[in-house]
């Protein structure tokens, strides 16, 4: 809206040179805009890829952990030491 109001400004009052140099310093308003918008957008797109970067690496710990816990069974090292010196006495 502020573009419009501006552009309207630029009535017959005055000169077709000075009406050119309002315009002029709105365009260039107008494309510092565009180019902050543009920056954050490809910044947002940035966090955004990194965003799925880690859940891509979350889920990749998850399925490694869930494959782990499945294929071990909890061992108690002290008690399979134990068994094995028994039976190691036991033969001998």
């Amino acid at each position: 809206m502020a573009f419009s109001t501006a552009v309207f400004e630029c009535d017959l009052l005055h000169s077709p040179a000075q009406q050119m140099n309002r315009l002029r310093v709105i365009l260039s308003i107008v494309e510092q805009e565009i180019k902050m918008l543009q920056d954050r957008i490809e910044a947002l797109e940035r966090e955004r890829q990194q965003q799925d970067i880690l859940i891509a690496l979350q889920n990749q710990y998850i399925e490694v952990l869930e494959k782990s816990r499945a294929s071990t069974t909890p061992i108690n090292p002290t008690e399979d030491s134990y068994r094995e010196s028994r039976s190691t006495t036991q033969v001998v």
